[in-house]
């Protein structure tokens, strides 16, 4: 199975979060093929509550019988951002590291990534699988995005 390398796929971040839909590179379309993939069953999906103007997250649970897990918050004026959102979060599942960086933020550097440790509040709960609903990644040195 194909794993993402921190190092090397570090680069299809920034390419990600300045066109989060349409055409993307084959490195980056490998990334998110490995993305899409996770193996506890669990998968962060994206729910629009109203069309074309509000998007929140949700977890579908590995037994697709159960019952999907909505969150309540963030809910984002954007499907961009959402798709972005999404994004940081498998990012982090599947690497360890935190991307501190919102959505088409005004600096164009490199991205801004941190790992995060065994009990950091980045990291998914070892019981879920998954990330806790009211888990967000920190934006620089400690905002929220």
């Amino acid at each position: 199975m194909y794993k993402i390398d921190p190092a090397r796929d570090r680069q299809y971040i920034e390419e990600f979060r300045q066109c989060p839909i349409g055409r993307h590179s084959p490195g980056l379309q490998r990334v998110l093929h490995i993305m899409r993939q996770d193996p506890s069953g669990n998968q962060i999906i994206l729910f629009c509550r109203k069309p074309f103007a509000e998007w929140v997250l949700a977890t579908m649970p590995p037994d697709r019988r159960d019952p999907i897990e909505f969150e309540d918050e963030p809910v984002f004026t954007s499907r961009e951002e959402a798709e972005w959102e999404i994004f940081r979060r498998r990012w982090r599942l599947l690497t360890g590291e935190s991307i501190n960086l919102p959505y088409k933020h005004e600096d164009k550097s490199e991205a801004d990534v941190s790992s995060a440790g065994p009990e950091g509040r980045d990291n998914p709960s070892p019981s879920s699988g998954r990330v806790a609903e009211h888990e967000r990644g920190r934006v620089g040195e400690g905002g929220a995005t």
